[in-house]
């Protein structure tokens, strides 16, 4: 680093530096969106898959996380998974298999939502 005072010069050539740094960046802002599908309920995945399928008609990237509870729905019905132990065949019969298994939440206003 140099000492002693600034020049005119040393001062453009960092506003110039500056100046092409900032040219560089991009928008903080993208067109994205994330959606958390926390509940396997049909009424509220549908919703969520209506919401990211608006998205991206609109050219925005979606992206779906399911938690535990939201899999259900991507769980296949014919596939057969061998051996488990006492956890995995509670959490199996807990979970239903596919999207023909899973039900309506109970804030379905008696299917009025769905008709």
């Amino acid at each position: 680093m140099r000492r002693g005072p600034m020049t005119a010069d040393d001062l453009a050539r960092q506003v110039a530096d500056l100046k092409r740094q900032v040219e560089q960046i991009k928008p903080g802002v993208e067109d994205r969106i994330s959606i958390i599908v926390f509940s396997g309920d049909l009424d509220k995945v549908l919703a969520a898959f209506v919401i990211a399928t608006g998205a991206v008609a609109m050219g925005m990237e979606a992206v779906m996380f399911f938690t535990f509870l939201g899999t259900p729905v991507l769980r296949d019905a014919k596939k057969s998974v061998g051996r488990k132990d006492l956890m995995g065949k509670m959490f199996g019969f807990m979970l239903p298999k596919g999207r023909n298994a899973i039900k309506l939440s109970k804030m379905n206003i008696g299917g009025w939502g769905l008709r």
